[in-house]
């Protein structure tokens, strides 16, 4: 039996589903950044600055936002990422 391995877009693409399910978009706003996230991480994982196991971390970080009595989890979600993982926004990058 052949096995084929899973891209890192196909884990991006799960990784967003699974994100919506656990922090819902408020606005397009969040949709961008929750594309992007994946995206980045996506693309840190191909450049092998990352393994895969990064897509179930980040999961947990938006648990641990979702379950945070705050109004905006995307954002107390992005914090971490900009902290532990130095994701910098495309805004930021420019």
């Amino acid at each position: 039996m052949v096995t084929h391995p899973i891209s890192n877009a196909t884990r991006a693409s799960a990784f967003l589903t699974t994100l919506a399910g656990i922090i819902p978009a408020r606005d397009c706003s969040d949709r961008t950044a929750f594309r992007r996230v994946a995206k980045w991480l996506a693309d840190e994982c191909t450049a092998r600055r990352f393994e895969v196991e990064i897509f179930p971390f980040v999961l947990d970080l938006a648990r641990e936002a979702a379950g945070s009595e705050c109004r905006k989890p995307a954002a107390v979600f992005m914090s971490p990422l900009k902290k532990e993982l130095d994701y910098q926004p495309k805004r930021a990058q420019q």
